[in-house]
């Protein structure tokens, strides 16, 4: 008879079983060219495009912030949203950067670095799309550095065929 009772009692029951929270991540897109012509300016709208429809992509994530810097990579260019960026990193602001590649990041090998680490610090992961690099599943510095050193060496060469091709010309 007692056991009829808990039975009938348990039939009233409702299980409410606790909800799975879901974090939002704050996404910063950065992209980044070099002058101000127009192919540089359509690459940075299609960096901006396609950086943004890959954040669209994740459920969990929104676009915070987009950052863009018509600037030179070069140690000592001045990259005024590039620094902002860096800047919501360090206040907690930011929770995953997309950017193009590693050489968005500079071209000078030990500045990149220092500047991934500083991000990474902050607990803000990097995704490096078209180098297929994210710093939340590759924590290997030595392949950082090798893409980071190629383009480097790829803009060193650049701007050496430049100059090459002015002093042919004069």
């Amino acid at each position: 008879m007692a056991l009829d009772k808990i039975d009938e009692l348990n039939k009233d029951v409702i299980v409410i079983h606790p909800q799975r929270v879901i974090k939002d991540y704050a996404v910063g897109v950065y992209a980044r060219v070099s002058t101000n012509r127009k192919e540089q300016l359509d690459s940075l709208a299609v960096q901006v495009s396609g950086l943004t429809r890959l954040a669209a992509a994740h459920m969990t994530w929104f676009v915070a912030d987009v950052f863009l810097d018509v600037a030179s990579a070069k140690v000592g260019s001045s990259r005024n949203e590039f620094n902002w960026m860096i800047d919501e990193c360090e206040k907690g602001n930011l929770d995953i950067i997309l950017t193009k590649s590693v050489s968005r990041f500079g071209r000078d090998t030990k500045e990149g670095l220092e500047v991934i680490r500083k991000i990474k610090a902050c607990g803000t992961r990097i995704i490096f799309e078209a180098d297929k690099i994210d710093t939340e599943t590759v924590d290997d510095e030595l392949l950082i550095s090798v893409v980071q050193a190629c383009s480097q060496a790829e803009s060193d060469w650049r701007s050496e065929n430049i100059v090459w091709g002015l002093r042919r010309r004069a």
